[in-house]
């Protein structure tokens, strides 16, 4: 089982509606479960983001971890923040920006500083 379907399966155990994908996974809401709530994926340093479409300027807000077991910490613990499986999207999205100004990115940063000095390398 890779990082990514643990993630998804221990998404699914803590009741949020997440689904793999190609390319990572993808949160749906009940309240609306034709259109996606979030899109997760591994960039090209390996780390992982997620954008989450919003009716605000910029359009979509992204949200950064160093792997998919990070990233659904963050989501598990914003669908409680935020009602748990009856959670709406901007209880959701508020919940997230509250947790993610707390995140401790020194591991996420020394990825991104080992993948840009391996391109320099290669020059």
């Amino acid at each position: 089982m890779t990082t990514c379907e643990k993630a998804v399966a221990i998404l699914k155990a803590a009741s949020v509606p997440a689904e793999a994908t190609d390319y990572g996974f993808r949160i749906r809401l009940p309240e609306a479960p034709a259109r996606g709530f979030a899109d997760c994926g591994m960039d090209n340093d390996s780390s992982i983001s997620m954008s989450i479409d919003t009716d605000e300027m910029p359009p979509a807000i992204w949200f950064f971890r160093k792997d998919y077991l990070e990233m659904a910490e963050l989501v598990i613990e914003a669908f409680k923040a935020a009602g748990g499986v009856h959670a709406v999207r901007a209880d959701i999205v508020a919940a997230l920006r509250r947790i993610d100004v707390d995140y401790d990115d020194t591991d996420l940063r020394r990825m991104t500083e080992a993948f840009l000095g391996e391109l320099e390398d290669e020059d």
